[in-house]
This record gives structure tokens, sequence and C-alpha cells, in this order.
């Protein structure tokens, strides 16, 4: 018998993924566990996330009146770098205390939703 080509790979019933579990062929390779991401995966993803998330938000034209009306370039960075990680620390542990409870599925596609109606209300010259 032939070795099985990609195409009958994804066709199969069940197949088995990375660390051997087998798992349904139909499953997104993006729903289930995620425990599996390394740090340095999940700490890359949420820096360059952020970084792009944040560009010009009242946080970062927060820091930039400060910096100028105080002149001291290192005390506000490392004030509003403080500031901002203490304001996100109880997002993330009480993120990651109701994660396995919350639908993943659900919380995506309407994310995806709200995100695609906000792009065609900008687009549209109702956003504001």
């Amino acid at each position: 018998m032939p070795a099985p080509t990609p195409a009958r790979s994804r066709a199969c019933s069940a197949c088995t993924d990375r660390s051997g579990a087998r798992r349904s062929a139909s499953r997104s390779p993006y729903e289930g566990d995620d425990r599996n991401i390394n740090r340095s995966g999940a700490f890359t993803t949420t820096f360059v996330a952020f970084f792009l998330a944040e560009i010009g938000h009242k946080p970062q034209i927060a820091t930039i009146g400060l910096a100028a009306r105080f002149e001291q370039f290192y005390p506000v960075v490392l004030g509003t770098t403080l500031g901002m990680m203490l304001a996100n620390i109880p997002a993330v542990v009480i993120g990651a205390r109701i994660a396995d409870k919350l639908p993943v599925r659900a919380i995506r596609i309407t994310a995806a939703a709200v995100f695609a109606g906000l792009g065609v209300l900008t687009l549209a010259g109702g956003g504001g």
C-alpha cells in the first residue's frame, strides 16, 4: 500500500497530533488545548499583539504628554510601564482562572463579527 499523501491524511476520520494523541480531522488546529504552546511563543504573540493594538491609544498619548511635561524619559517610561502592568495583572489572573469555562469558539466568532462590523462602519464613514 502506498504511503498516505497529505490529502489522504486530512481525509481520515481520526488523526494524531504531535503528542501522539488522537483527534478528529475535522477539528481546527486553533481550537483545543493551548497549553502545548511554549512560553516564548505566548510571550512573542502577546508582545506583538499589544504593541500593534496600543499604537496611538490613550495610554501612549498620556505617556507622550507626561514625558513632555516632566522632561524625564526613564522615570516616565518606568512609571507608565509599571502602571500598565498593574492594570493588566487582574485581567490576566481572572482570565487564567476562567479560561476553561469560556466558550472559545463563540468568543472568536463574536470577536470576528464585531471586528468585521466595525470595519464596514469605518469604510462606510459611520465610524464617528
